[in-house]
This record gives structure tokens, sequence and C-alpha cells, in this order.
């Protein structure tokens, strides 16, 4: 017999949830938080390369899962070749990088529970994998 009834009172998913849940911390909505003067750290001025973007596109593996953003790398791949695509993703990722502020949706991310060893019943023995925007991937490059 496969799967739980409906009527069960509670479901592993939930348990699993509550279980990972608790291993995360919250982080604040918003822009980033700016240093004390004490602790202030000049940052040079950065211009995002074009050739960096299209370089970073053409490179993805059109077999990775689709992150919180459902963009499929597939997509982005093929767009590589695309200059005003290419140029609106450079844009986006210069913009980001000079007011501190990213889409919310790329902070995000789709958890699944892989199971490691042990008693599969017992959610200690999971570990959460998180599929962010591949998006998200080139930012941590630059910021």
């Amino acid at each position: 017999r496969r799967g739980l009834p409906a009527d069960w009172p509670i479901r592993p998913g939930d348990k699993l949830g509550s279980f990972f849940e608790s291993t995360f911390v919250d982080e604040p909505v918003g822009p980033t938080p700016s240093l004390s003067q004490k602790n202030s750290v000049t940052i040079p001025e950065l211009v995002i390369p074009g050739d960096d973007v299209m370089q970073f596109l053409k490179d993805l593996n059109i077999f990775k899962s689709i992150g919180p953003d459902n963009v499929h790398p597939k997509v982005l791949k093929s767009l590589s070749s695309n200059y005003r695509f290419v140029n609106a993703m450079t844009e986006l990722f210069q913009r980001i990088y000079d007011t501190g502020l990213m889409p919310t949706v790329w902070k995000k991310a789709n958890i699944t529970a892989l199971h490691k060893k042990g008693d599969k019943s017992d959610s200690k023995n999971y570990r959460p994998l998180a599929s962010h925007a591949l998006c998200l991937k080139f930012t941590r490059k630059y910021l």
C-alpha cells in the first residue's frame, strides 16, 4: 500500500517541514543593512561586464532544477546569444549591485528532503537540499 490515508493526523511532509524550519533563520526583507561609520569599508565602483553575463548564461547546466523563480536554465541558456536579453540581464545585475536590492523571489528557495541514512520515519535522518534561482549564482560572484 502506498501513501497514507487522507485522515492521517500527521503527514510526513509536515513533520519534515517542521524539522527543517527549526534549522533556518528568517532573514529581514528589504535593502542590505548599512554598516556603521566605525566599521565602514569603502567598496570600489564596479561595472559588471556584459561578456561575463553572456558567459554565465552560456555555461548554465540545462539539467539543473528550476528554482522558486520558475525559470528553466534551458531558457536562460538559449537566450545567451541574444544581445538585447544579455544587455537587460547585465543592467539588472548592475542595478542589484548599485542599490543593494535583490528580487524577493531570488531570496527564496525550494527545499527538497534527501534521506541520509537510518530510519526513514525519523525526520532527523534527512537533510534539506535548497534550489535557488539560477541568477542568484551570478550575483553571488560579484556581491
